[in-house]
């Protein structure tokens, strides 16, 4: 901590230098990346041994920030949590034979199935190391019901409930047919790994009203499919 201190001061000494000293500047900061890059290396292997801990065990550590009147019995992780970092509602997993709920993401492979989850980026370095945490609606794969419900997402009925929701809360509407909606958060990373499912528990809850909006759209993509399957 006292070497990071003194790295600290030393950056702050270097950038408040006068723009004519830019050489000697840029100079300086390579001699001090130099000098302190060991401590460095061994905070953000500090942070990775964390993040790999936490990405077995994340589903326990996310429902411990969350009330349990907000984590309801209709939303689930995926069983490869650890992979991926799915949370899905009932209904979200259709399977593709007869569009009936699953919770095994293998039933909705192929044909008419469709997967629709939020997905958190703990499996990329980036989600500890850099204090940040991405939090994203997805729909991967490929189909007639998820054409349908890109379609019904992209409609204006859809999006005049979607652009007010999303607005409000800093969150990208994408509705690009695999990522629909995005946000990243800052993330404590002095507090780490704590801090990470502090803030994924506040991006789940900030959710929550857009995902009853997915929720009917979903729906009506189902039903229009079984309507008219092509």
């Amino acid at each position: 901590m006292s070497q990071l201190e003194d790295f600290l001061s030393t950056i702050i000494t270097v950038t408040n230098m006068e723009d004519d000293d830019f050489e000697q500047i840029q100079k300086e900061k390579v001699q001090l990346l130099s000098e302190y890059k060991s401590d460095i290396d061994e905070l953000y292997e500090a942070a990775e041994a964390l993040r790999k801990r936490a990405i077995e065990e994340w589903p326990e550590l996310l429902r411990a920030h969350i009330a349990e009147d907000v984590w309801t019995e209709e939303w689930h992780t995926r069983d490869d949590y650890g992979k991926y970092g799915c949370i899905f509602r009932d209904g979200w997993y259709r399977a593709t034979d007869d569009l009936a709920p699953t919770l095994d993401h293998n039933d909705t492979r192929g044909g008419r199935g469709i997967r629709l989850h939020f997905v958190h980026l703990i499996r990329k370095q980036q989600s500890f190391a850099d204090g940040e945490l991405t939090y994203v609606l997805r729909c991967p794969g490929s189909g007639d019901v998820r054409d349908e419900f890109n379609r019904l997402y992209n409609s204006r009925k859809w999006q005049d409930k979607l652009e007010p929701l999303l607005a409000d809360r800093g969150i990208s509407n994408k509705g690009n047919q695999r990522d629909y909606t995005k946000k990243t958060y800052d993330v404590d990373q002095s507090q780490l790994p704590e801090s990470y499912f502090e803030t994924l528990a506040v991006a789940f809850e900030e959710h929550l009203p857009v995902a009853m909006v997915i929720d009917e759209i979903l729906e009506e993509a189902i039903q229009n499919n079984k309507q008219n399957p092509l």
